[in-house]
């Protein structure tokens, strides 16, 4: 499962915890039966770098753009 994630402002504070956008991993859910495994693999890329650089990359790779329209 691949989950998304834009950092934005707390609608309670108004604090801005970011700004970042984050896609992250997770496990499938599996019901295991005894001595059964699942193995999940999980990497995470740290990319910083102004939106023109990451664009770069962002739409090469994930076929969207990080550039505001």
């Amino acid at each position: 499962m691949v989950n998304s994630y834009n950092d934005d402002r707390d609608p309670i504070t108004g604090t801005v915890l970011g700004p970042f956008e984050e896609l992250e991993t997770s496990s499938a859910a599996a019901a295991l039966a005894p001595g059964e495994t699942l193995v999940h693999v999980h990497r995470a890329f740290h990319l910083t770098g102004s939106l023109a650089a990451l664009n770069q990359l962002a739409f090469p790779v994930l076929g969207v753009s990080s550039l505001p329209k």
